[in-house]
């Protein structure tokens, strides 16, 4: 039986002004940030206080930005 979420995918328009709202306004830390296919990143955030991890998602055309798709 599952008792969290491990990750929620987060789908932005642009992932470098996310980050910095997630960063700069939540105080969310970057734990992870490395190329993720053409034109987009793997970033990873971590909310304090938070066990489910965060990810700025632009490449899944289906999830539109500022949609609540992708509990993983």
């Amino acid at each position: 039986m599952f008792n969290k979420l491990a990750i929620v995918s987060i789908p932005v328009k642009d992932q470098a002004k996310s980050k910095k709202f997630y960063t700069e306004i939540l105080g969310a830390k970057v734990l992870e940030e490395m190329p993720f296919g053409p034109g987009a990143q793997w970033i990873r955030l971590e909310l304090p206080g938070v066990e489910t991890r965060l990810v700025l998602v632009t490449w899944f055309p289906q999830m539109k930005p500022g949609g609540n798709q992708g509990l993983v």
